[in-house]
């Protein structure tokens, strides 16, 4: 079976997927799943600029004067500025992989 391949989107296709962020209309698990499926769909050559463009008020004055070269950077940087807060889902699915080793 052939690996699947990024689809190939135009701006507008990806800005239309991907949320605004502030850092308070969501959580910040919700953002980062969202950003996650947005890497899965398109090619890495410059989608860091519009993802970060969709991000207003405390979240883009955070992150407007760091230099982020692709979405882990930016997953990373999100993940500095805003505590994760799980639901008892994802706490649940946590503990079972530690336990599972």
């Amino acid at each position: 079976m052939e690996a699947s391949r990024p689809l190939k989107l135009n701006i507008k296709d990806i800005a239309n997927y991907v949320p605004e962020y502030d850092g308070k209309n969501m959580t910040v698990a919700d953002y980062i799943k969202k950003l996650k499926q947005v890497r899965n769909l398109i090619d890495e050559v410059n989608p860091t600029n519009l993802l970060k463009a969709r991000m207003k008020g405390e979240a883009e004055e955070a992150l407007s004067g760091n230099e982020i070269k692709n979405i882990d950077e930016l997953i990373n940087a999100v993940k500095t500025l805003y505590t994760i807060d799980d639901d008892i889902h994802e706490l649940i699915f946590k503990m079972r992989r530690i336990i599972q080793g």
